[in-house]
C-alpha cells in the first residue's frame, strides 16, 4: 500500500508493486477490495481505492459505522490512519513520513538556495517550509514558501530515486495531470485540469527559466507547449492577456489550464498553460546569422531583406500595443513613479557587491541619471508585453507572434508601458550581438590554443574588469578583452555597427528622457538579475553595457567604434 490520502471524509487508497519501482497495480487494488467489508462506499480506479461515506449521514450513522467495520473487525482489511496532511509522502510508520518529510523540506531548500532560477537575496534555508504536496508516481509536485518573499509560493519538483529525492522538471512532472479533472494534495487542496481530457505526452525540453519551465508537448493530435511557472501567482496575467490576444492572431491560444486553490480556496491560481505551438523560427536565430553575414561580407548595413524582416517586427509590437489587452486604458503617469524601481535594482546590486570599491562608481552615476531623466517628462501606459526577448518573438513568412507576455505581472511593479518593450528588444539585441562577439572571440583564441583564462566566462570577467576600472586612470580601454589584431578589431568595429543599426530599425527613434530612463531601468533589471543568481557570464556583459552607457568616452579601440549617445534610442556619432 503505497499511501492514503485523505480530504475530509474522503479517502483514497493506492496499491504498487516494489518500494523503489512503485509500478501501478490495479489487480492488487482490485483483490484488497473483493477482500474487504468496509461498510462504506468503495469505489475502484486502477490502483486507487476511493472511499467515502454515504452522501446524508449523520453523527449516530458515523458511530454506527465505525463499531461495525472499525479497526481489527473481523471480517475487514485492517487499515491504519491517515496521517497528518503534508506527511503521507512516503510509505512507513511515523518515523519514515517524518524522514520524508524532511527529505522534501531539504530538497526544496537546495533547489531554491542553489537553483540559478531563484534569487540569492536574503536567503535563510531554515525558513523554507513544504505547505503542501502531491504524489504522481514517482514524482512529487511541492509547494514550498520562499525565504524573502514570505507572500509567495515556489512550485517545485522532486523524484524518487534509489531511495533518495532529486529535482525532478514541473512541467514534465504534470504531463499525468491530464488524464483526471481533479488531484487532491496532501494539506487538502486540489490541483484541477481545464481543457480536454485525453493523452498529453512529451515532445522535448525547450527550455527552463527563472520564472517557468517550458516542454513541448502533443495534446491529442495537437502540437502544443506546456509551461509551468515556479512561483504561484505567475500565470495570471499571461492567461487573462493570451485568451485577449489570440483573437488578434499575434499570440497562442490557450488549450488547457492546470489551477491549484490551497485547502478551503475557491480561487484557482494558474500552475501551468498548455497552449497551441506557433511555428516559425525565433527572432535571435535569424538575428544571429544576419550578423555572421555582417562579419563574412565586411560590412554592417543590413541588406533589404533583414530590414523588411525588424520592420514587420516593429510592426507588430505597435499592433499589440494597440490591441485591447490589459489594461485596455492607456493613462499617462510622471516619469518618477518609475525611480524607486530603479533604486530599489541599484541597491540589490550594491548588497552582492558588498564593501568594494569596484563597480559602485557606476551605480553611482546610474542612480544619478535615473533622477535626472525623472525630473521631468510622463510616461505613457497601456497593453505591453512586458518581457520581450528575442526568442519571444515567432517568425513565419509574414507572420509575426509572441509567447510569453508578462505585462503587470512582469519586470515592473508599475503600469505597464508600451517603450518598455522597445527598450527591452534594445537591450536584447545588444546582448546577443555581446554575447555572440564573446563566443567567437573564445573559440578562436581557445582554438589557436591561447591562455585557457580567455573563456566565454574568462572574457566576461575581463569586460567587467573594464567596466569597473577608473575612467581617468591610464590604458582604460573597454574593447581590450575583445580585441588582440587588426581583425578583432575590426571585427568589433562591424559588430557594433551592425547592433546600432538592428536597434535604431527596430526601435523606430523614440526620442525622449522616457526612451532612455525605460532603457536604463531594463539594463539595471538585467544586472540585478544575473548577478542575484550568480549567473557571472551574463553579468559581466550587463556591467560592460552599463559603462558604455554611462561614461562613452572610453578611449582606446573605443574611439573606432560607433558609441551610443546619453540620448535618444537608435541615434549614434
Amino acid at each position: 500500500m503505497a499511501e492514503d490520502r485523505q480530504a475530509g471524509l474522503l479517502c483514497g487508497i493506492e496499491f504498487v508493486t516494489g518500494s523503489d519501482s512503485r509500478e501501478p497495480a490495479p489487480e492488487l487494488a482490485a483483490r484488497a477490495l473483493a477482500r474487504a467489508a468496509l461498510g462504506v462506499r468503495a469505489t475502484p480506479g486502477g490502483q486507487i481505492i476511493r472511499l467515502a461515506p454515504p452522501f446524508v449521514i449523520d453523527e449516530a450513522g458515523a458511530a454506527r459505522r465505525h463499531r461495525e467495520v472499525g479497526p481489527g473487525h473481523q471480517r475487514g482489511m485492517p487499515m491504519r490512519p491517515c496521517p497528518a496532511p503534508g506527511s503521507f509522502l512516503r510509505p512507513g510508520g511515523a518515523t519514515e513520513q517524518q524522514k520524508s518529510h524532511q527529505a522534501l523540506r531539504e530538497l526544496a531548500a537546495g533547489m531554491l538556495e542553489h537553483g540559478r532560477a531563484y534569487p540569492r537575496t536574503d536567503f535563510d534555508r531554515g525558513k523554507v517550509s513544504i505547505t503542501d504536496s502531491l504524489r504522481l508516481g514517482d514524482t512529487v509536485l511541492l509547494w514550498a514558501t520562499v525565504p524573502g518573499q514570505p507572500e509567495r509560493l515556489a512550485f517545485l519538483a522532486g523524484r524518487w530515486q534509489q531511495g533518495r529525492l532529486v529535482p525532478a522538471s514541473t512541467a514534465t512532472a504534470m504531463l499525468s495531470l491530464a488524464g483526471r479533472a481533479y488531484w487532491h494534495t496532501a494539506a487538502g487542496g486540489t490541483v484541477s485540469w481545464h481543457g480536454p481530457r485525453g493523452r498529453l505526452w512529451l515532445v522535448e525540453k525547450v527550455s527552463g527559466t527563472a520564472t517557468n519551465d517550458v516542454v513541448r508537448v502533443q495534446l491529442g493530435d495537437a502540437p502544443a507547449m506546456l509551461k509551468a511557472y515556479r512561483l504561484i501567482g505567475d500565470g495570471w496575467a499571461e492567461h487573462r492577456i493570451l485568451t485577449a490576444a489570440a483573437r488578434s492572431q499575434l499570440a497562442p491560444r490557450v488549450l488547457a489550464v492546470i489551477g491549484y486553490s490551497h485547502a478551503g480556496g475557491t480561487v484557482q491560481a494558474p500552475l501551468a498553460l498548455v497552449t497551441e505551438a506557433l511555428t516559425g523560427q525565433t527572432l535571435d536565430v535569424l538575428l544571429r546569422r544576419s550578423l555572421e553575414r555582417a562579419w563574412q561580407t565586411g560590412r554592417s548595413e543590413l541588406s533589404d531583406t533583414d530590414r523588411a524582416l525588424l520592420g514587420r517586427v516593429s510592426q507588430a509590437v505597435r499592433a499589440w500595443h494597440g490591441s485591447p489587452l490589459p489594461p485596455h486604458r492607456a493613462a499617462r503617469q510622471p516619469l518618477a513613479t518609475r525611480l524607486p524601481e530603479v533604486l530599489a535594482d541599484i541597491g540589490a546590486v550594491r548588497r552582492f557587491l558588498g564593501l568594494t570599491a569596484e563597480g559602485h562608481r557606476l551605480l553611482d552615476l546610474a542612480a544619478s541619471r535615473a533622477a535626472t531623466l525623472c525630473a521631468s517628462g510622463d510616461l505613457g501606459t497601456g497593453p505591453a508585453h512586458g518581457d520581450l526577448h528575442l526568442s519571444h518573438v515567432l517568425v513565419d513568412g509574414s507572420q509575426i507572434g509572441f509567447v510569453d507576455p508578462a505585462a503587470s505581472a512582469g519586470l515592473s511593479a508599475s503600469a505597464p508601458a508600451p517603450l518598455e518593450d522597445f527598450a527591452a528588444l534594445r537591450r536584447a539585441v545588444e546582448c546577443m550581438c555581446l554575447d555572440v562577439h564573446v563566443t567567437e572571440r573564445a573559440a578562436g583564441w581557445l582554438a589557436g590554443k591561447a591562455d585557457p583564462g580567455r573563456t566565454r566566462r574568462g572574457v566576461s570577467l575581463a569586460l567587467q574588469a573594464a567596466a569597473w576600472a577608473d575612467p581617468v586612470g591610464p590604458g582604460r580601454d573597454l574593447w581590450a578583452p575583445l580585441i588582440h589584431d587588426s581583425q578583432s578589431a575590426a571585427a568589433a568595429r562591424i559588430a557594433d555597427e551592425w547592433c546600432a543599426n538592428v536597434g535604431a530599425t527596430l526601435a523606430g527613434g523614440d526620442p525622449g528622457p522616457a526612451a532612455d530612463l525605460l532603457y536604463l531601468a531594463r539594463l539595471m533589471h538585467d544586472l540585478r538579475y544575473h548577478t542575484e543568481r550568480a549567473r557571472t557570464y551574463h553579468a559581466g556583459l550587463a556591467w560592460w553595457h552599463l559603462s558604455r552607457l554611462l561614461m562613452p568616452g572610453d578611449g582606446g579601440a573605443a574611439e573606432r567604434t560607433a558609441v551610443p549617445r546619453g540620448g535618444q534610442i537608435g541615434e549614434y556619432h
